[in-house]
């Protein structure tokens, strides 16, 4: 039966698309250099972005879920921001080579008058100039799409975590089934759909093409599909892997996203006899507010330098709620909090009490304070003068007090830093709350 001729519109859209085709570089280069320039300048906002998350979970474990989503959206930008570096550099290379044939035209192996051997070799692995400049072109423009096939990908492995974690979450919360046999086979399940899901799509398709798995797979198929939002990258990714260039392609994908997450985990040891714990030996600069920060620092004691000139010392201790809460209702289970904890909303629409009327500052004050000891020079620093205290440049409340040194002699001295808490702020649960050495910091008072 013969085919119907192709109507008008759609060989005008066919004629459309074969005339952007041809011009499309202009765009990608265009669009490639736009997003790297955002890409730079967001990577600030990125850090900042971890760093708030890394402030609520000082507060709750259930902010450390957003973990999740941070790692996933640096893993984009970081192949986004190589991918697309690689295509600019690769796209300029593709100009010089049209330049270059404007000049010279093809490449003259007669001209070079080589060694038969050498002349047979470099016809066989360059070919002519011009087939050279197609394969860049084409490496170009399939690189292009492969960037974003590689941005959907890595979402939609966060979306498949995240979503299956969420739901085991929730079925722990109504079935109270943590650790048991259930709890068990449903994350194995889980895991198994999730491999035969990537299985089938590291093969390319090989599985919806075997007779035998049809009917069994097309289930977990259509599940995984929604799941992991499939029909955003679905047309590039079958696009890309229904030609043998593109197929060549698609089987380094998932080396290719492995290797982005590997990558910037290797590190070169060097410094063969410089110990890495931080001990009484070590003067860790996350201890002195005058030194750089990073997101340890929020959760460290803290003075304003390691160089005391005015006989005053200011100790900062941060609150970390999910580490001192315990202690403060194991010490005084009838004290009211000072906040309703939980989402609220705030600002057009306000819903949701924040602050507890019933709350007794001075009681708060004295709780908070009484799981903190100071210790000066291994002498125990008594009844410490406690405020409540924001940190200025850490963005962390916490209690300041400030000691008077006194007749303290010119030197170094010891401040030591216990606290009534869990030993560890990763692991709340088969802990006991006990006294432990939380920092010790050396500083150098100067008559």
């Amino acid at each position: 039966m013969d085919q119907p001729p192709p109507s008008s519109s759609n060989h005008k859209l066919k004629a459309w698309l074969d005339n952007l085709q041809q011009e499309s570089w202009q765009l990608e280069l265009l669009i490639s250099g736009f997003v790297i320039f955002l890409l730079i300048g967001a990577y600030e906002p990125l850090m900042e972005w971890r760093q708030q998350i890394f402030r609520l979970g000082l507060s709750s474990e259930t902010f450390m879920a957003l973990l999740i989503p941070q790692v996933i959206v640096m893993g984009a930008w970081l192949s986004l921001l190589i991918n697309l570096m690689l295509h600019v550099l690769l796209r300029g290379l593709w100009i010089s080579t049209i330049g270059l044939r404007y000049v010279s035209e093809d490449i003259d192996y007669e001209a070079l008058q080589l060694h038969p051997r050498f002349e047979q070799f470099l016809r066989r692995r360059i070919g002519s100039f011009d087939l050279y400049i197609e394969r860049l072109e084409k490496l170009c423009s399939v690189l292009f799409a492969f960037t974003f096939l590689v941005i959907f990908i890595i979402f939609s492995l966060g979306l498949f975590l995240a979503g299956m974690a969420i739901v085991n979450w929730l079925l722990e919360e109504l079935l109270h089934w943590e650790g048991t046999l259930p709890n068990k086979i449903f994350e194995l399940c889980i895991v198994l759909i999730g491999l035969i899901y990537f299985i089938d799509f590291l093969t390319l398709a090989r599985l919806k093409r075997k007779r035998w798995a049809a009917r069994w797979y097309y289930p977990l198929y259509r599940f995984m599909s929604v799941v992991t939002l499939a029909r955003l990258y679905r047309p590039l990714y079958y696009n890309l892997i229904d030609n043998p260039y593109g197929r060549r392609l698609g089987y380094g994908l998932v080396p290719y996203v492995l290797a982005l997450m590997v990558l910037p985990s290797i590190t070169y040891i060097r410094d063969g006899y410089f110990p890495t714990v931080n001990d009484d030996t070590h003067l860790v600069a996350d201890h002195y507010d005058d030194s750089p920060k990073d997101e340890q620092a929020l959760v460290e004691p803290s003075i304003p330098s390691r160089y005391i000139s005015n006989g005053f010392l200011e100790v900062f201790i941060p609150y970390l709620a999910r580490m001192h809460d315990p202690a403060i209702e194991a010490n005084h289970p009838e004290l009211e909090p000072a906040k309703f904890t939980g989402f609220k909303l705030r600002g057009t629409v306000n819903i949701g009490k924040a602050n507890n009327a019933a709350a007794d500052r001075d009681s708060l004050l004295t709780a908070m304070g009484e799981i903190h000891q100071l210790y000066l020079n291994d002498s125990l620093i008594v009844s410490p003068e406690w405020q409540f205290y924001v940190h200025p440049t850490r963005d962390m409340p916490g209690l300041l007090t400030i000691i008077d040194l006194g007749d303290a002699p010119r030197g170094r001295h010891d401040l030591r830093v216990e606290t009534y808490s869990y030993s560890n702020i990763n692991v709340l649960f088969n802990d006991s709350l006990s006294w432990h050495t939380v920092a010790t910091i050396p500083f150098w008072l100067d008559r």
